[in-house]
């Protein structure tokens, strides 16, 4: 669903990412890779697939749009060991999607401030596109912001119907995007906190049945 911001038409894709095609960006936020291998090392008995579900949802987004860049906007890596337990074949197939892309970059977030040197691209704690700000978390300045971060969620009753998934969060100054991991949790989207990071009213777009719907 293409939507104005900023000046800019930038795309809103039922995966929970965002297509700039003018600048032939693709970008996603909240990955959080070895989320369930985290979890793991405190007795919780989870299956450890969500990052190869994840890196091969991303491979096929990579492979429908082909672009030239791609931004993670932070929280790729669910901690700062992450990239530490990603088995030999993940961390080769991470890697060569990344440098399959002209550009690759990692937003730094909360949960990996660093990205180790073992995984290629480039790092930034925020990224400056034609004036709009690419960044994990909001910043203290007045330029149009694409955030991650928040992990909108959006949940609503139609004819007796409830609707519920992931949702994009847009106003003339903010576009807040879903989380695109597999293993997420989510917050709702008239939390208290998203409600500070919009700052102003806002629309909501939810992901519903492989399409995306305004609210």
């Amino acid at each position: 669903m293409p939507i104005p911001f900023a000046g800019q038409t930038l795309w809103l894709d039922a995966r929970a990412a965002l297509w700039w095609p003018d600048e032939q960006t693709l970008i996603v936020a909240d990955l959080h890779f070895e989320k369930a291998s985290f979890l793991g090392q405190f007795a919780n008995p989870l299956p450890h697939y969500d990052s190869l579900d994840t890196l091969s949802r991303l491979e096929e987004l990579v492979a429908h749009y082909q672009p030239e860049q791609v931004v993670c906007l932070g929280d790729s890596l669910h901690d700062v060991r992450a990239a530490e337990r990603f088995d030999e074949v993940t961390l080769k197939r991470l890697n060569n999607l990344c440098n399959s892309i002209c550009q690759w970059v990692w937003v730094t977030g909360n949960h990996d401030p660093e990205i180790p040197a073992m995984i290629c691209g480039a790092r930034t704690k925020a990224l400056r596109l034609h004036d709009i700000l690419l960044v994990h978390e909001p910043v203290k300045e007045n330029a149009p912001q694409i955030i991650g971060h928040f992990h909108p969620k959006l949940s609503l009753r139609i004819k007796g119907q409830k609707l519920r998934g992931k949702c994009f969060c847009v106003n003339e100054a903010r576009l807040l995007l879903p989380a695109f991991g597999s293993f997420t949790g989510g917050l709702d989207s008239e939390h208290d906190a998203i409600a500070a990071c919009m700052r102003e009213a806002f629309s909501r777009y939810l992901i519903h049945r492989q399409k995306v719907w305004a609210v």
